[in-house]
């Protein structure tokens, strides 16, 4: 029977080794990519009626103690809560702008530690409120370190690092020539450490993306430039750099350099060309995801901000060793390319809004979460990953 059952057991194999080729091939041939990496789910979520909300957000943070998402409103100042238990706009923080509990126009950093600990940069000092914007505490940064906190697909996205029981602060400043972290010491105010970050392998002009984009995953500092594809991984305990060049399959690992004489050619430059983000933690899978934007595919014929949100978007996850999962292309002309996406525990949040969508729907706010699998998954599986949907209907 032995011979019998293992000729029976090659069989089966052989068999479906043919019929996932032919199924890949069929796939490759009549689906698009992002029809076979992304499951869609769609559900609706009533938004407050006192919540004036945006119909995307370009800085926005996700605490995982109340499943809610934070995003700053810039018209109305304040900070909408988007609540994914109950599937609401559940209510908005309003932001003073002046007196004891002011924070000023416009928000350049958020983070959510927990529904009353909500920290927010708004380039005169960090500060931290509490779940109705009143302000308990305030970081004044140094004057003399120019902060390059910030979250802006113009020039970069970078972000902080706070250790309450040490009392310091991790940032990126720009000095001249050189870019910096710094560990500030916020309870003796004083500057107690100096991180330098390699230059670019690429130097030049690049516009406004002169800046590093900064992240912080444990004792690791990782950063990238925005105009190339390579990604500096720095280890404050061994006190050394690595750097990856992960490749990409729809761009090329960086710009051309800025040779423009005007703003509206600076303008254009930036729609022109690539927009690498920096690395986001995805807790919940252990891995991480980097967005690039791509080129526009519009001339200077046309609005420059239209030009911004025709840009393609490029999602390619890593695992928690740095090495690249894949890479695909999300659906062009659907979401807010101004860093319109937020990560959260075991997905990525992208917000339905996009000038070139001629169903782009004024009266709702739309958020798309996709969620990519674990490494093991993917390489034994091939390229799949789930999403689900949530439409924010405005009352």
């Amino acid at each position: 029977m032995r011979p019998y059952f293992c000729i029976f057991v090659i069989t089966l194999y052989l068999f479906g080794i043919q019929s996932c080729k032919r199924q890949s091939q069929s796939s490759a041939n009549d689906e698009p990519a992002t029809d076979r990496l992304l499951k869609t789910e769609t559900i609706t979520v009533k938004s407050n009626p006192t919540v004036v909300s945006l119909l995307s957000y370009g800085l926005s943070d996700y605490c995982h103690n109340n499943r809610c998402i934070y995003s700053y409103n810039y018209k109305e100042h304040a900070i909408d809560i988007l609540d994914l238990k109950t599937d609401t706009v559940s209510r908005s923080i309003s932001l003073e702008s002046e007196g004891p509990n002011a924070v000023m126009r416009e928000l350049h950093g958020l983070q959510v530690y927990s529904p009353d600990t909500i920290v927010t940069y708004d380039f005169v000092a960090i500060k931290i409120i509490d779940s109705v914007g009143n302000v308990i505490s305030k970081i004044e940064l140094p004057d003399n370190c120019f902060s390059r906190i910030d979250c802006n697909v113009r020039s970069n996205i970078s972000d902080f690092k706070i250790d309450m029981d040490n009392h310091t602060i991790l940032y990126p400043i720009k000095q001249p020539g050189k870019n910096e972290i710094i560990e500030y010491d916020f309870a003796e105010k004083s500057v107690v450490n100096h991180i330098a970050l390699k230059n670019p392998i690429h130097e030049g002009y690049y516009g406004f993306m002169d800046y590093p984009n900064v992240s912080f995953y444990k004792d690791c500092i990782i950063y990238n430039y925005p105009f190339e594809a390579n990604v500096y991984i720095y280890d404050r305990k061994s006190d050394s750099t690595r750097m990856i060049s992960p490749k990409s399959k729809f761009t090329d690992n960086r710009i051309k350099e800025y040779d423009g004489k005007s703003v509206e050619e600076l303008s254009w430059y930036g729609a022109s060309n690539c927009f690498y983000s920096p690395l986001y933690l995805i807790p919940g899978k252990d891995c991480f995801v980097r967005i690039t934007l791509g080129e526009t595919s519009l001339d200077k014929s046309d609005n420059i901000d239209k030009a911004y949100y025709d840009r393609p978007i490029y999602f390619m996850t890593f695992d928690n060793e740095f090495k690249v999962i894949d890479e695909f292309e999300i659906e062009r002309n659907r979401y807010n390319t101004f860093a319109g996406w937020c990560p959260l525990y075991d997905r990525i949040a992208f917000f339905q809004e996009n000038a070139c969508d001629p169903q782009n729907d004024i009266d709702r706010l739309n958020v798309e979460m996709t969620r990519p699998i674990n490494a093991f998954c993917v390489a034994f599986m091939g390229r799949f990953s789930m999403s689900f949907r949530i439409e924010c209907l405005k009352s």
